[in-house]
C-alpha cells in the first residue's frame, strides 16, 4: 500500500511544557513518513528560545510575532500553507497521540479513494490523573453532511485529512475564536466522505484551571455559535425538522456545560429553561440535571 507523506501540524501558545509532550507523541509514531510543523502563535513563555537552542530537532518551526497574531485558525492555516504532505494531521499543544494513531488512519484513508477525512476516538484526561473513555464503536462514517449539524464527532487532534480537500473549502475560518474544527467540518462534510478508526488514539486534556483554554470562555463560544448559524443559514434552513431540533438541543446542552464550567449559574439556568421548553418531560429534565452534574464532577476529577 502506498505511504503518502503526512504533515503533522502542532499549534502552540504559551504551553511549552505540554508542547514538548505533544511533540514527543508525534516523534513516537509508528508511521514514519511524517513531517512535523510547529506553529508558535506569539508565545512569550520561552518557546522561541527553546527551539532556538534545539535547532537540530527534525521539524519546521514557524514563529508568529505578537503584532501578526490572529488566533488559532490563522496559525493552523499558516501551517497548512507550508505543509508538503498529501495528508494533514492537526494536534493541539495540550493533547497527545497514541503511537499507532497516524499509521491506522493512513491505512483507512488509503483503503478507498472516496475517503478524504479519517477520524478516531479520544479519551479525556483530567488534572487529577483520572481518565474518561468513550465508546469508539459509536463513531460515524460515510456521508455526514446532515449528521455534522447536530453532533461533533471529531476534534482537531483526531483528524487526518487530504490537503487538497482543505484547500478546496478555504481551510479554517480565521474569524472564529472557538468551535473552529467543527465549523470547518460542516463545510468539508458537505463535499467528502468520512472514514474512521474506531479506537481511542488521542489523549485530550481537560484542565479547568487552564486560563488559555477556550472552552472556559462562554461569551466567545456564544458569539461563535451566532457566527456559524449566520454563515450556514441556507444549509440549516434545508435540514429536516427533526435534524434542526437535534441541532438546537446540541447547542443548548453544550452551552449548559460551558456555563457550568465557567461557574456562570445564571447561564446554566438559562440553558436549562431552554432545554425544558423543548423537552418538558420530567424524565428528560432529570437526565439533563444528572448530565450537568456528571460533567462538573468529571471536570473536577
Amino acid at each position: 500500500m502506498r505511504e503518502p507523506l503526512v504533515s503533522a501540524i502542532v499549534i502552540t501558545h504559551n504551553r511549552l511544557s505540554m508542547l514538548k509532550k505533544a511533540i514527543d507523541s508525534v516523534l513516537a509514531q509508528t508511521y514514519k513518513k511524517i513531517e512535523l510543523i510547529v506553529v508558535d502563535d506569539a508565545s512569550d513563555d520561552g518557546t522561541y528560545e527553546y527551539f532556538s537552542e534545539n535547532q537540530d530537532m527534525k521539524l519546521t518551526y514557524i514563529r508568529i510575532m505578537p503584532e501578526d497574531s490572529k488566533g488559532g485558525n490563522y496559525a493552523r492555516n499558516r501551517g497548512i500553507e507550508v505543509a508538503k504532505g498529501e495528508l494533514i494531521a492537526l494536534l493541539d499543544d495540550d493533547d497527545e497521540w497514541l503511537p499507532t494513531k497516524i499509521e491506522k488512519q493512513v491505512d483507512c484513508m488509503m483503503s478507498s479513494d472516496d475517503i478524504s477525512f479519517v477520524g478516531c476516538g479520544i479519551f479525556y484526561e483530567y488534572e487529577s490523573g483520572k481518565r474518561h473513555y468513550f465508546n469508539p464503536d459509536d463513531l460515524p462514517e460515510g456521508d455526514l453532511s446532515e449528521y455534522i449539524f447536530y453532533n461533533m464527532p471529531y476534534l482537531s487532534s483526531t483528524m487526518l485529512v487530504r490537503k487538497t480537500a482543505l484547500i478546496d473549502i478555504g481551510m479554517f475560518d480565521e474569524d472564529l475564536p472557538c468551535w473552529q474544527d467543527y465549523e470547518m467540518e460542516i463545510r468539508l462534510f458537505q463535499r467528502v466522505k468520512v472514514g474512521t478508526v474506531r479506537e481511542n488514539l488521542v489523549s485530550y486534556r481537560v484542565f479547568k484551571s487552564d486560563k488559555h483554554r477556550l472552552t472556559n470562555k462562554l461569551k466567545l463560544w456564544e458569539d461563535t455559535v451566532e457566527h456559524i448559524n449566520k454563515k450556514h443559514e441556507s444549509l440549516i434552513k434545508k435540514l429536516p425538522p427533526e435534524i434542526k431540533k437535534k441541532r438546537e438541543l446540541m447547542i443548548i446542552m453544550d452551552g449548559a456545560m460551558r456555563a457550568e464550567n465557567s461557574g456562570d449559574k445564571k447561564r446554566v439556568r438559562y440553558y436549562l429553561a431552554k432545554s425544558l421548553s423543548m423537552e418538558p418531560s420530567a424524565k428528560n429534565m432529570l437526565k439533563y440535571i444528572l448530565g450537568v452534574y456528571s460533567f462538573k464532577n468529571n471536570l473536577l476529577g
